[in-house]
């Protein structure tokens, strides 16, 4: 497609007849009608307007209420409203315009942006700049905090000529590895970042979703370097960047909802939800995703998951006993590891052994990794070694720990 003519350079072309005439002319010279100039030349501005849809949207609200659904929906809006940006071609720099831009929801789930009038040259609306997480292991296992807070302020100095901002890091001093999470327009810009101000450059780099990475990493508090401390720590105590993954699920919930009726089985959905997240609130885990029929959570502390999945399969018992006609049984999966592995997910490899063991695991059992059981060391934590079992997925067998609990 060509550029507009400039009509203030250009002959006059009259529209009625079609006639060229003179740049000065204010009637055409066959038709005799009026000429309107141009004094400016055309303006053309480009915007990006977005729909979205939340998928399952009717099912979602079916498990969780309806009023739960639009809390989830006024929070979604929010959380995207807070990440779009605009460039400009200029500078290359980036500047949040969330202000500029207007939000529309609907009851379906459906959300909309449509973008307001904006000032002259402010160049291109780009929606949801994706954020990246990476790692980077040093020599020999020995890491410095004093010199990845060097690097992190390197990165900071240079990181605008490449449209990238990096937020914060996480320092594992044991493993001799830390991790990096910013926002950009590619991997390849947050690696440049990387490479020009220290030359540092991450071994993998993987995108994560913003509120996703929140929901696992958290990571509110940081020092005046920028790296992320550990909660409930003693003070100046980095993140590690460690997770513990837990996975819940219903023991045969679809035959569950076959002998109760749909009715019932929600109801045994709802008491499952309210246990389970009563003891994520107790224990300091964080809500991932709902499943369906279990939830996925995360942990900053490994003994603190395993508490909460035997008080979580303890009260379920308890409700049982009182209630014979609406009881139900839950299985657990546990596993611990580190945000940036060998997957392209966000702990992906963590993820998939929490879901397998919980798949795993027998009728009120809770089965954890190696990893998690090595974690929990000295925290009077019953384990029983189940020795390598076969997972789904892995092509490896994997040592499991049952943890015995009563009830």
């Amino acid at each position: 497609m060509g550029w507009p003519r400039d009509m203030t350079a250009a002959a006059l072309v009259c529209g009625s007849c079609g006639t060229e005439l003179p740049p000065t002319s204010k009637f055409c010279n066959e038709c005799g009608a009026p000429v309107a100039t141009a004094t400016t030349p055309a303006e053309y501005r480009q915007v990006t307007v977005l729909f979205a849809d939340v998928v399952h949207s009717m099912d979602i609200a079916a498990a969780v209420g309806a009023e739960r659904l639009r809390e989830i929906m006024a929070e979604l809006v929010d959380r995207s409203a807070a990440v779009v940006w605009t460039s400009s071609p200029a500078t290359g720099s980036w500047q949040c315009s969330a202000r500029q831009l207007r939000w529309r929801t609907t009851r379906s789930g459906v959300f909309q942006l449509k973008s307001a009038e904006r000032k002259s040259g402010e160049g291109v609306v780009r929606l949801f700049m994706p954020y990246y997480m990476d790692i980077h292991e040093f020599p020999g296992g020995i890491i410095r905090p004093e010199e990845v807070a060097k690097a992190h302020a390197q990165d900071l100095a240079v990181q605008e000529k490449y449209g990238v901002s990096y937020h914060k890091y996480w320092v594992n001093e044991k493993a001799g590895k830390a991790f990096c999470l910013c926002r950009g327009p590619s991997a390849e810009a947050a690696e440049a970042v990387h490479r020009e101000a220290h030359g540092g450059v991450a071994q993998k780099i993987i995108q994560v979703e913003p509120d996703v990475a929140d929901l696992f990493m958290g990571g509110t508090e940081l020092d005046a370097s920028g790296a992320v401390m550990l909660q409930g720590a003693k003070a100046d105590t980095r993140d590690p960047a460690i997770r513990t993954i837990l996975f819940t699920d219903i023991v045969e919930s679809t035959s569950l909802t076959r002998k109760m009726g749909d009715e019932a089985a929600m109801k045994v959905l709802r008491v499952h939800d309210s246990i389970v997240r009563q003891g994520l609130d107790e224990m300091g885990g964080c809500e991932i995703k709902h499943l369906g029929d279990g939830i996925m959570a995360s942990f900053v502390s490994a003994a603190a998951a395993v508490k909460c999945a035997t008080r979580i399969q303890q009260e379920i018992k308890k409700r049982g006993e009182e209630n014979e006609a609406n009881a139900f049984q839950l299985r657990v999966g546990i596993a611990a590891g580190e945000p940036v592995e060998h997957h392209d997910d966000l702990f992906g490899c963590t993820v998939q052994l929490a879901a397998r063991l919980c798949a795993h695991a027998r009728p009120e059992e809770i089965l954890v990794s190696n990893v998690v059981a090595e974690l929990c060391e000295g925290k009077m934590l019953p384990f029983q070694n189940l020795g390598e079992i076969s997972l789904k997925g892995f092509e490896q067998p994997v040592r499991a720990h049952a943890v015995a609990f009563t009830n």
